[in-house]
């Protein structure tokens, strides 16, 4: 399933568990680090710092695929970088591969996630006996056009103890960060949270447990377009405000973000990055209310260039296209979009559309996904002002629904749409082409368009059985191994 913890212990150092979509239902599986009311990444210090028995290093992997037209994300289940944390398009779990189990040497793992123009390829490097994991992921744009995306991680770590904030401040190589602050992403390497107290809250260093995290990204990387630190999950500099100390109020977030990267059909966007816990010094406590403690700088473990390329030879002899994906046995979306019934009914200057999709869950275990559903909008069609569904959760967007569908272990579940739709020309249009994004053909397509027969010259984009019944006209078809290459399309 992509989920589960894996637990290292260091000698002379302590017990470290990682959790990759630990506990919480919604996570897709794959190789992001999170857990639902525990830590995604824990330390247990062999000995003990007194009150700290288990710290927390990170939290959850708040990342985000963003489509910045729809403002839709993709994200594996659960991403507080956007939104509420579950209201996002889920990055089905694929496939997932123990390269190297850890027992001899390091731990090496590996899975595909995708969903939209989107296949995610994460590969996981623990070293032996290191307090630290890296990080390497190839996107790909499956689609047959060009694509543009931002893409954010951020850090929420709650660092030291879980569940609270308190005493977190920022550090980066030149200092320690206690206040919203805007980074320079061009020269942007590494940062970290450090749970030390913040002297402009008042807190002492000494009620806190001295620990600290650390992200740094690849030598090689693009550098980022963004890179804050402030009381929330911020992407433009207006969100960030330089006087206000980082508190415990709210998250208190390191987002680091690429805005605008394009690929071409089947072209790879490749990221890497390391985390894990930094290395401190126990402050001393000021002398006098007035004099300013100078606790020394977090630092990051220095990593051999070598480590950067873990992950080379593996993905260069996995299969890169997703075409292709059908060769290799076992390795399907858990999710099938296996049937639909359509019905549009053009009555100017509305369009009316019932539908009912059929998914099956081909794994062993119940899947909660978020989906995206689309409504075709340009200047000839409003967004629609009547819109009912049933069978799963949704909130609207600016260009269609976010579904929420849970279907249990091996079953079939259906969902029933409504909407209504003002044409402000002589055009009607329903969308078929998003069937693509399944990269699997439908099983099964039933459809029925009528209009009436009053109306003049009517079109419509596919042929089929043609029948006029008390004033109007229908026109039907099936299809059976259905991947459409064009929308319904009504013109009068």
């Amino acid at each position: 399933m992509g989920k589960g913890a894996v637990t290292q212990v260091i000698p002379g150092d302590g017990t470290y568990r990682l959790c990759l979509g630990c506990i919480y239902p919604g996570y897709a599986g794959g190789l992001w680090i999170g857990s639902m009311r525990a830590s995604g990444f824990e330390w247990r210090p062999e000995r003990p710092i007194p009150g700290f028995g288990a710290l927390n290093l990170f939290c959850a992997q708040d990342e985000t695929i963003l489509d910045p037209v729809t403002k839709v994300e993709y994200e594996p289940g659960w991403s507080q970088n956007f939104g509420r944390g579950d209201d996002g398009v889920t990055l089905a779990y694929l496939s997932g591969e123990i390269v190297q189990d850890g027992k001899v040497g390091d731990l090496l793992l590996t899975s595909t996630n995708a969903a939209g123009c989107f296949k995610e390829t994460r590969y996981l490097l623990w070293p032996r006996g290191r307090p630290y994991v890296l990080m390497s992921l190839y996107l790909t744009n499956t689609c047959n056009k060009p694509i543009s995306f931002d893409f954010w991680t951020g850090d929420d770590p709650w660092i030291g103890r879980y569940e609270t904030s308190e005493g977190d401040v920022g550090w980066t190589p030149e200092g320690i960060v206690r206040t919203e602050k805007i980074l320079d992403p061009a020269t942007f390497r590494t940062a970290g949270f450090y749970d030390l107290g913040n002297e402009l809250l008042g807190e002492k260093s000494s009620k806190f447990s001295n620990v600290a995290n650390f992200l740094t990204l690849a030598p090689f990387v693009p550098a980022p377009t963004h890179v804050f630190f402030a009381n929330k999950f911020a992407h433009t500099t207006s969100e960030v405000d330089p006087a206000k100390p980082l508190d415990n109020k709210s998250i208190t977030a390191l987002n680091v973000g690429w805005k605008g990267v394009s690929l071409e059909p089947g072209q790879q966007w490749h990221l890497a990055y390391a985390l894990g816990r930094a290395a401190t010094e126990r402050p001393t406590e000021a002398s006098s209310a007035t004099t300013p403690r100078q606790p020394k700088t977090p630092e990051a473990p220095a990593l051999e260039p070598t480590l950067w390329h873990f992950d080379q030879a593996l993905h260069a002899a996995a299969d890169g296209s997703w075409g292709n994906r059908k060769k290799k046995p076992g390795i399907e979306a858990p999710l099938h979009f296996r049937e639909e019934t359509i019905h549009v009914s053009v009555e100017p200057p509305n369009m009316t559309v019932d539908a009912l999709y059929v998914f099956e869950n081909r794994t062993d275990s119940t899947l909660n996904m978020g989906l995206f559903y689309p409504f075709p909008l340009h200047p000839e069609l409003e967004y629609p002002h009547e819109v009912e569904v049933q069978g799963a959760r949704f909130r609207r967007t600016d260009t269609g629904l976010l579904w929420k569908l849970s279907v249990g272990a091996r079953e079939s579940a259906t969902v029933e749409v409504k909407y209504t739709q003002r044409c402000l020309g002589p055009l009607a249009r329903y969308i078929l082409t998003s069937t693509a994004f399944w990269n699997r053909s439908l099983e099964k397509g039933h459809y029925r368009v009528d209009w009436p027969s009053s109306l003049p010259s009517v079109s419509v984009s596919y042929p089929g059985t043609r029948r006029t019944s008390q004033g109007r006209e229908y026109l039907e078809w099936e299809a059976t191994d259905f991947m459409p290459t064009k929308d319904i399309v009504v013109t009068w």
